[in-house]
């Protein structure tokens, strides 16, 4: 019986996700020439061309496509097997959780406090984008990731989605700024704001509102991480539109106050999974049963 050489799959999955042989070559610090013959040795192994040149690009034919499809799932399935086999290392068990930079940090403590209080864990975590994190579940490199927007992929079979928090969006500041409390929006044309970047839903939201309301924005500056965000506003920089929830201990200890609430906009958080054969215990507990 003749095996299939998964070095083979390898490297023509690794062109596929790079675009190109020269790319495969850098990230692999293969040569192009010995990454070409795994693939030419494929295409004779399999009998079938898996790509073609157009406009000197690489396109997968549709036996290409077909044979991508199997190696994403087969690399994923060894990625998945070895992060099952991780997650219960040295009689913890492990979860690894990716958070959106947009997502507010204090929020985390209450996921990690539930997880700790449910398990004997070890936990990791770590910080990226939406595309960043999204791809890590998908991919079984993460457990779970935390999200201010449910992922919008084309495959639904992969991923698990629970909404754990929507609530109203406020603006907030320091004392400085305490003149605005419960004024009209239009108070705030004015004032220097500092908003989150493009990536977050926040950003879309709160410069429709106040283009809704014929006022135009005076922004001073942007952070994708609400804890830039709170520690500018606590400076006396600007007015930020944040979670309510995101700046509670903020209020309680005076060093932020919240001027407006704006209940038109609500923001969400987001817990995504990927599906896998055998779930993390953590992380389908989560899932099940977690909410802010």
């Amino acid at each position: 019986m003749n095996w299939l050489n998964y070095h083979h799959l390898y490297y023509f999955k690794q062109v596929v996700d790079h675009g190109s042989i020269a790319k495969a070559s850098e990230v692999l610090r293969i040569g192009q020439p010995a990454i070409s013959m795994q693939i030419k040795t494929l295409e004779d192994y399999l009998n079938k061309q898996l790509f073609e040149r157009m406009h000197k690009k690489l396109v997968l034919t549709e036996t290409g496509q077909i044979v991508y499809e199997y190696a994403s799932q087969i690399f994923n399935l060894g990625n998945e097997m070895l992060s099952t086999l991780n997650d219960r290392e040295y009689n913890h068990i492990k979860i690894q959780i990716g958070i959106q930079s947009s997502v507010p940090k204090n929020l985390i403590s209450q996921l990690t406090s539930y997880i700790y209080k449910h398990f004997n864990s070890v936990i990791s975590i770590y910080d990226g984008t939406l595309d960043e994190v999204t791809l890590g579940v998908i991919t079984h490199k993460l457990d779970i990731a935390v999200l201010n927007r449910r992922p919008v992929i084309s495959d639904k079979t992969i991923l698990y989605s629970k909404r754990i928090l929507n609530s109203p969006i406020v603006l907030a500041a320091s004392k400085e700024f305490i003149h605005l409390k419960n004024k009209p929006i239009s108070a705030f044309g004015t004032v220097p704001l500092i908003l989150p970047t493009a990536q977050s839903s926040i950003r879309h939201s709160i410069e429709h509102y106040f283009s809704q309301h014929n006022v135009e924005m005076n922004i001073v500056g942007e952070a994708d991480d609400t804890i830039v965000q709170k520690n500018m506003a606590i400076s006396g920089n600007g007015v930020i539109p944040i979670l309510k929830e995101a700046i509670e201990s903020y209020v309680k200890n005076k060093q932020l106050y919240i001027l407006k609430e704006i209940s038109e906009i609500q923001d969400e958080v987001w817990l995504v999974a990927g599906k896998r054969n055998i779930a993390n215990p953590i992380g389908h507990k989560l899932i099940t049963d977690f909410q802010f």
